[in-house]
């Protein structure tokens, strides 16, 4: 069974750059979150979803003691929703589906922990981003609303690097549960300098204890609605 901080820090610290030898802060969320309307995507694909996303959602403080962060999310659902892009159909452990766009570069591996792990960096990424990391969790052993809770507990005490964070419950077919959580970050690259990312965490739920957990990051702007990694994180379909 993979704790709280397995999960995250195995996630962002240990997958998402370790893949590329690199370190990374372990965080990413921000307030003012992707979302928004239905929009026409890079490459032709098309946003079938999102629509009423963070910017209709109740604001949350940047920063709020963990005893006052409930375990159930405060904030609306920000209606998110499948995106439909143009690309090509990537496999995922215990059936899951994306869609990345043509000539993403796909590593598959076993994370720090023995759980399977994919990574997709998309066409064009510098040192390892945007990229969308996948882990598969067969028992997150407890329900998804009190591990998502712990999540958003775990950044919001990680304030110095990560900020804005934002969770919300949401619907998603095939799931009997899903949360995302968004938030802000930094990445420390190889020259040592500091690069400002956003991040997104999608967490689904497979109805027998366990799911997937999604985590997106990218440069500023690199997740708003309509970009390649977004839709390629909304794309995610549940085995039938």
């Amino acid at each position: 069974m993979l704790s709280r901080r397995e999960i995250m820090v195995g996630a962002l610290l240990t997958g998402t750059l370790a893949a590329c030898g690199r370190l990374s802060d372990p965080a990413p969320q921000q307030t003012s979150g992707p979302g928004g309307g239905a929009s026409a995507g890079a490459g032709g694909s098309t946003t079938t979803g999102s629509a009423g996303g963070a910017a209709t959602a109740k604001p949350v403080p940047s920063w709020r003691s963990v005893n006052e962060i409930p375990v159930e999310p405060d904030s609306p659902s920000r209606g998110l929703a499948q995106t439909s892009p143009v690309g090509d159909e990537v496999k995922i452990d215990a059936g899951l589906g994306l869609t990345a766009p043509s000539g993403s570069k796909v590593t598959r591996r076993t994370n720090d922990y023995g759980a399977p792990e994919t990574i997709i960096e998309l066409p064009g990424a510098e040192n390892g981003f945007p990229r969308l990391l996948v882990d598969y969790v067969k028992s997150f052993g407890r329900s998804l609303t009190e591990e998502t809770h712990a999540q958003e507990v775990f950044l919001a005490m990680e304030k110095a690097r990560s900020s804005y964070v934002l969770r919300t419950r949401e619907q998603w077919p095939g799931a009997d549960e899903a949360f995302a959580i968004t938030w802000s970050t930094s990445v420390t690259l190889p020259d040592w300098s500091k690069v400002p990312m956003d991040a997104a965490g999608l967490w689904l739920g497979n109805g027998a204890g366990g799911g997937w957990v999604m985590i997106a990051t990218a440069p500023v702007g690199g997740l708003a609605d309509g970009k390649p990694l977004w839709d390629t994180l909304l794309s995610a379909r549940l085995p039938s």
